[in-house]
């Protein structure tokens, strides 16, 4: 079992591939240990993102969440497509911890895949923690009908006044 030393002296990619560990404790150092690193262990947690074991997608992401690293937020938004519900969340979190500058990413993935429920319902969550009177009218048609098609003039609004 590794302990919180041994895991300060290993590398992020060393501390990410322990996220597969069966043993919680391992896991748990592990993801310590990657908080701890901060903003260095951003490019192999991004990297264990396109992992297929979803434990490892989720734990990468709920590090992510933690450090709060604006380089992390295109590979957060991504995630907000992941098959998996709890991965999709800690996304979304992550996103809003990162902060106003992940508007105009998540809203030209929108724009872009604006049929991804899972997509909508993330950029919903988001965009409600970051109220402004350019993504109002992307709020409401995230929550009307057929939104994949009545989001993408709020969206395209919404981009032009951001990216002014």
């Amino acid at each position: 079992m590794a302990d919180a030393t041994n895991a300060t002296t290993k590398s992020a990619r060393d501390l990410v591939q322990e996220l597969t560990a069966r043993d919680w404790q391992v896991r748990h150092s592990a993801h310590q240990a990657l908080v701890a690193m901060g903003l260095s262990a951003t490019p192999p947690l991004i990297e264990a993102l396109r992992s297929g074991d979803e434990d490892v997608r989720w734990e990468a992401v709920r590090v992510l969440e933690q450090t709060r690293d604006p380089a992390s937020k295109d590979a957060l938004i991504q995630a907000l497509e992941d098959d998996n519900p709890s991965v999709r969340w800690a996304a979304a979190q992550g996103l809003v911890g990162i902060g106003p500058s992940v508007l105009v990413p998540l809203l030209r993935r929108l724009l872009v895949h604006s049929e991804s429920p899972w997509l909508q319902e993330g950029a919903h969550h988001v965009l409600r923690s970051m109220v402004s009177p350019e993504v109002t009218p992307v709020l409401k048609a995230l929550e009307g009908r057929d939104v994949a098609i009545a989001v993408l003039p709020p969206v395209s609004q919404a981009l032009a006044s951001l990216e002014k």
